[in-house]
């Protein structure tokens, strides 16, 4: 397949501002562009540093010809009409701000205060094809007096004032097309709005990175009923409220006039109900926006689908950053590029943890909630996505089609009374299945039950756990009755990986057994083994590990099989901030032989193997340093 060029994915950068607020650069920023002469009747474009003091976030182009953008709505936060009427000014003290909760859109006539922009990057001319171009352009120019030029006006001429677009040159000789824009609609994607509501409950204290400020998911209104709930003198929540809410809003601009489009480029879109967990995805936008574009414009980062229920939300591991929210996440077959979702958070915490994944919509379910608030023609759009079912789930999901995702329900979901987290099935005939000491600790006065993504509840017995002492934290655990022992997949377990081995982290984190039951996959490398007496007794990855993933599987990428078991990611005890990149697995070296002699044997002394009470092994998991113990041991998951 030919490679395809970053100039080929659909996304631009936005920019938004007051049209009474002046064009000039914040104080400090810094941008690597050189003005170019201006005219007075286009607006201020002479250097893209004249927008990095306005709010921006990437956008995606789904229609050239109209010039149709679709983005977050969070640029537009302040804009919004308020409830006393009047502009929502997030900077001021109207604590009745935000969006009401029970409007579904806004038109464009209700931002009127609003100036909006599209930047585009252009693509590179050579001095010989500039100067061929300037030499066509004189010869035309007697026949062809009033004839329109291509949608590029060079800043050094004079322009008419209904032209609305300029070109801005850096140092780098690329150059970026600015238009004007108008807002359409800004509206809300209700199905996304009532999925947040479920899966993300004020109680798991989700919190979103909206521009400056970090937003409480639970105390904002696109998740509860009713008018926001805040704490009496809360003032900066109250504040806050016009970027907390905006989730699940979108907005549509348009260009007049069009885009400008390379010949044979078109959006291609996947429905949700095609996108399959651990696919790979790249992630296009702009980092940190209006800042320095020229620097960053439509950079693009890769990851895999962590999690997918075939409903709105998207979850992916592709790392991105504040300002990409309204770019894209794409994937690929072996022909085609297809725009699957768009960025809605890059960045989230829950419960004061940053979790290290990216917040998404489906792209269809955009265009969907869009249907019937528009006057605007969206049906060429919404054809590009009809009948894509015909590619494979094989030729879409993983870089190596022979990786069975069946694999992935040998991860269970473990639950001990409240407490949740995740197991793996060693054999399926004996109902074993392999998690953490930790999370069976309440067993004794708690039933155990496990359950695989597309089966029911099984209750399960503690078969074996390590004692205290013992620094490996292993339980096993035993399916009682066989009860629907027909669902349960063992997995295979695999020695042959080497620092530097592509790996998946497969389980059940961040969500509440009660609201979601499919697992979540995060992609990475074994980043470091840690062996005594060449017997590996740790190893390190770097996928995105959080709460409810411990007793999970470790899994080859090439494949699929075991290479460790999930025990902890890694936390700082000053600050107690985690570090999900920064992870701790069991390997299968410490438990594949006593497993497989207690299969054979039915001998449960074979457990003895698993407790390895040895103070060198004792001394790696709680990261010695020297001789000297570290009082910061991983934290358990």
């Amino acid at each position: 397949m030919e490679p395809m060029e970053k100039e080929d994915y659909p996304i631009c950068l936005v920019a938004c501002k007051s049209r009474n607020q002046p064009l000039t650069p914040e104080k400090g920023y810094q941008s690597a562009l050189t003005s170019t002469s201006q005219s007075d009747s286009l607006k201020t474009t002479g250097s893209l540093q004249d927008f990095s003091s306005q709010v921006g976030s990437s956008g995606v182009i789904v229609d050239y010809q109209k010039g149709l953008v679709i983005t977050t709505a969070l640029p537009f936060a302040e804009f919004i009409p308020s409830e006393q009427g009047g502009r929502n000014d997030h900077q001021s003290n109207n604590s009745e701000g935000g969006l009401d909760n029970c409007v579904n859109h806004y038109s464009g006539n209700e931002l009127k205060e609003s100036s909006v922009s599209v930047i585009l990057q252009s693509p590179k001319i050579n001095e010989m094809e500039k100067a061929k171009q300037s030499f066509l352009s004189t010869r035309q120019s007697t026949a062809n007096r009033h004839r329109p030029s291509a949608n590029r006006v060079f800043s050094a001429l004079p322009h008419p004032s209904k032209l609305t677009t300029s070109s801005i040159k850096d140092n780098a000789t690329e150059s970026f097309e600015v238009h004007d824009a108008r807002v359409v609609l800004l509206w809300r994607c209700a199905s996304l709005d009532d999925e947040m509501k479920s899966l993300m409950p004020s109680a798991d204290r989700w919190e979103l990175d909206y521009g400056e400020k970090k937003g409480e998911i639970g105390s904002s209104s696109h998740l509860m009923d009713g008018k926001d709930v805040l704490e009496d003198g809360d003032e900066e929540g109250r504040k806050d409220n016009g970027q907390r809410n905006l989730l699940s809003w979108f907005a549509l601009l348009q260009v007049d006039g069009g885009l400008h489009v390379s010949s044979g480029q078109q959006l291609k879109i996947v429905p949700s109900t095609s996108l399959r967990l651990a696919q790979p995805v790249t992630a296009c936008g702009t980092p940190f926006a209006t800042l320095s574009p020229s620097i960053f414009y439509n950079s693009l980062s890769k990851g895999i689908i962590t999690k997918h229920s075939g409903q709105d939300l998207v979850m992916t591991d592709a790392r991105c950053m504040p300002g990409t929210e309204g770019g894209g996440l794409f994937v690929t077959d072996k022909k085609h590029r297809y725009l699957a979702a768009m960025i809605i958070s890059p960045l989230c915490w829950k419960s004061n943890e940053w979790i290290g994944l990216t917040l998404a919509c489906s792209m269809t379910a955009i265009l969907d909630s869009l249907q019937g608030l528009t006057s605007i023609d969206l049906s060429m759009i919404r054809s590009t996505y009809h009948g894509y079912g015909s590619h494979s789930s094989h030729e879409m999901c993983l870089q190596n089609p022979e990786v069975d995702l069946k694999r992935f329900q040998s991860v269970v979901l473990l639950r001990v009374g409240t407490v949740w987290g995740s197991g793996v099935i060693v054999n399926e005939k004996e109902g074993l299945i392999l998690t953490c000491r930790h999370l069976v600790k309440g067993a004794s006065y708690n039933q155990v039950s496990v359950k695989v993504s597309s089966g029911s509840w099984m209750k399960a017995s503690v078969l074996h756990t390590n004692p205290v002492t013992s620094p490996i934290d292993l339980a096993i655990l035993k399916v009682e009755g066989h009860q629907d022992n027909a669902s349960l997949v063992s997995i295979g377990m695999d020695t042959d990986y080497q620092e530097g081995s592509r790996v998946y982290a497969v389980g059940f984190p961040l969500f509440d057994p009660s609201q979601s039951s499919t697992p979540s996959v995060t992609s990475g490398v074994v980043s470091k083994v840690i062996r005594i007496n060449q017997k590996p007794i740790m190893t390190q990855s770097t996928c995105a590990i959080n709460a409810g993933a411990s007793g999970g599987a470790l899994l080859c990428a090439e494949t699929a099989n075991l290479v460790g078991i999930i025990a902890s990611n890694s936390r700082d005890s000053e600050s107690g901030a985690s570090f999900p990149h920064v992870n701790f697995s069991i390997p299968v070296e410490c438990f594949r032989h006593a497993i497989k002699q207690y299969i054979i044997t039915k001998d449960p002394s074979w457990f003895k193997d698993l407790e390895l009470i040895n103070e060198k092994v004792e001394a790696v998991w709680a990261l010695e340093e020297n001789g000297t113990y570290i009082r910061r041991l991983p934290s358990k998951l």
